[in-house]
């Protein structure tokens, strides 16, 4: 008899399934493609891997339920339009950059809402190569937050797209589009007492909240924080209803360069300064509202 190989049984061999471990920390490991997510033993069940797709499917279940990624990959992350309650995405050194027509990140449910918590002392990055694709979206509210380091990165398309976004913590937020908005939302908002710097480049707007003032959205309220925002088309910032800068005793400070300092704002409401300590500057002068 002579001797086979597994290709001669196997024209196609099948895909390496995902390695699943328990870690000594009591959470359990799926990892493939070079990205690892850690979960409670409970949530494994939660998490597949498609092959075809190259993507990790989550399933959400439990309210708040905490995801810690690591690892360098190209298979992205979707959370299922079934998920009925938030979740908590936790980079801790991850960098997922997409070639395909995906975002390295998807919230797929009009329920909830998705945050990227970026863990302290790490930097991570999402990444999406490929025209018309954003870095992150979310079909309804997204949140940033943490102490980290965070790279955000599209090429024709918005880099973020949510419906209300929210910047919280104490970490940097780097957010570049070539080729549109940096963030495309309905309603902006920035939590107040915090101490997290995002820094905006974008070739239209550097954030387009667009929603509708009469369903109490289209705003951008930046209670505090720091957000520069290098914008080369439309506007540094556009509101279909109003801008508030600081808030209390929690302070803001708004840094815009554009071309054109006319069409830097454009704000339809009005627009407001909640405090004296607070400061929007636009092409390095301050502007008085």
């Amino acid at each position: 008899l002579g001797c086979f190989t597994a290709c001669d049984v196997f024209e196609n061999p099948p895909e390496e399934q995902p390695v699943i471990e328990t870690e000594d920390n009591g959470l359990t490991a799926i990892t493939k493609d070079g990205l690892t997510i850690k979960v409670a033993p409970e949530l494994i069940s939660a998490i597949t891997y498609d092959n075809v797709r190259k993507e990790f499917l989550i399933l959400n279940t439990v309210d708040q339920a905490e995801y810690w990624v690591s690892g360098t990959s190209t298979s992205r992350i979707r959370f299922s339009p079934s998920c009925k309650e938030s979740a908590v995405l936790i980079l801790n050194s991850a960098t997922i950059t997409t070639d395909s027509g995906s975002s390295p990140v998807l919230w797929e449910s009009d329920l909830k809402k998705l945050e990227l918590k970026v863990q302290k002392g790490t930097e991570n990055s999402l990444i999406a190569t490929k025209n018309d694709v954003p870095a992150v979206e979310s079909i309804n509210n997204l949140d940033i937050g943490g102490g980290g380091v965070l790279n955000l990165s599209s090429k024709n398309a918005s880099c973020v797209v949510c419906d209300k976004f929210t910047l919280k913590g104490t970490g940097t937020f780097n957010i570049n589009s070539d080729g549109k908005h940096g963030i495309k939302c309905k309603t902006f908002e920035a939590k107040e007492r915090t101490t997290y710097t995002c820094n905006i480049t974008a070739t239209k707007s550097g954030i387009k909240a667009d929603g509708n003032p009469a369903k109490d959205k289209g705003y951008v309220n930046i209670l505090s924080g720091t957000v520069r925002i290098n914008s080369y088309g439309e506007n540094g910032i556009y509101a279909s209803s109003y801008l508030n800068v600081g808030e209390g005793d929690s302070y803001a400070f708004v840094f815009i360069t554009a071309q054109d300092k006319e069409t830097a704002l454009h704000i339809e409401g009005n627009k407001t300064k909640s405090n004296n300590g607070s400061s929007l500057k636009i092409n390095e002068t301050e502007v008085n509202f």
